[in-house]
């Protein structure tokens, strides 16, 4: 199965391997727009810039073409989850200060890679 753009897009940032709780108070630190760059290391899944949005430790897509489910918790720890109807992608990783670094894979094994994400 072929990863859409889309799905690579949200794989990043970047978020729900499985549900982390997150205190609002303290994930409010990373709250705000993120731009993240997805890049494939294996595959052929090509590179894409993505536009995200962190409110209360919750991960949302600015792109209305898949669904996005993610966290940061209080040490900035992430994880998502991204389905779209080609597919779906988990990413992880870590967030400190205004930027952040992880990565991610294609739930079919076809491709993976890092992603890199700074703060607006």
């Amino acid at each position: 199965m072929k990863i859409s753009s889309a799905v690579l897009t949200a794989a990043v940032t970047a978020i729900a391997l499985g549900a982390i709780a997150v205190p609002q108070s303290h994930a409010a630190a990373f709250d705000g727009d993120w731009s993240v760059l997805i890049q494939t290391s294996q595959g052929k899944c090509g590179s894409y810039r993505a536009a995200l949005q962190i409110i209360d430790g919750k991960v949302l897509s600015a792109q209305g073409d898949y669904a996005v489910s993610g966290t940061v918790n209080r040490s900035g720890a992430t994880a998502v989850t991204v389905i779209s109807n080609q597919g779906s992608a988990t990413g992880t990783g870590r967030l400190r200060g205004a930027s952040g670094m992880g990565k991610w894979r294609s739930s079919s094994g076809e491709c993976s890679g890092t992603w890199s994400a700074t703060r607006h």
